[in-house]
């Protein structure tokens, strides 16, 4: 989580306006940093500057799951991209650019990550997450796929399945187990994965996610 908007001590004896001011001349290509820093008694180093101006709070854009007002960083003088805008609460950000990066401090390091047009707030992932089981759900249900009748198994399939139910059951044939443990008590050469491919291409075995 982002740490809450405060004001950098080094500037709480300007104004507003003072300091608006400030920022519009540090962007300027003719101003030296030592020489503002020098005239609005500022006392940081040359490198701290474009880190003590408070970051732009955007009243028209809302955080989709905290619904308050996001946060956007200032512009350095040279940077040719915009900041992305984040939550100052859950984390969440939007990245303007695929090209823009997010500094962030965690155990008393920071770290950079670059976008991908991805948020990495713990809601969006969570987000993608589901998203991705639905549409493994969707992809492999059995409301798709149109059932062969047995009759219409040929001789090696009839072999394949057989052989999986006999090893693949208890002695009363009441349960049939799980084929994820299968392959590590049955060496591949004995039997492999080409068996199961082979079923599951011609839809005879159908592979089935468990929620």
């Amino acid at each position: 989580m982002l740490e809450k908007q405060t004001p950098h001590l080094a500037i709480k004896h300007l104004s507003t306006d003072e300091l608006e001011k400030l920022y519009e001349k540090c962007l300027g290509p003719n101003e030296k940093v030592a020489d503002l820093i020098k005239v609005y008694a500022l006392n940081i180093r040359n490198n701290q500057l474009f880190r003590i101006f408070p970051a732009y709070k955007i009243e028209h854009q809302l955080c989709i799951f905290c619904n308050v007002p996001m946060y956007q960083k200032r512009r350095r003088r040279h940077a040719k991209i915009e900041n992305p805008i984040e939550c100052y609460q859950c984390d969440h950000t939007i990245f303007l650019d695929t090209k823009q990066s997010k500094t962030f401090k965690t155990n008393n390091r920071y770290k950079t990550i670059f976008a991908s047009g991805l948020c990495s707030c713990i809601q969006c992932i969570d987000t993608r997450e589901n998203n991705k089981k639905a549409l493994i759900k969707q992809k492999h249900s059995l409301n798709h796929i149109k059932p062969i009748h047995y009759d219409k198994l040929s001789f090696l399939h009839k072999l394949i399945l057989l052989t999986l139910f006999k090893v693949r059951t208890d002695e009363p044939l009441n349960r049939i187990y799980s084929l994820t443990s299968f392959y590590s008590s049955y060496p591949k050469k004995l039997w492999g994965w080409s068996q199961n491919y082979y079923l599951l291409k011609k839809c005879i075995l159908l592979a089935y996610t468990i929620q």
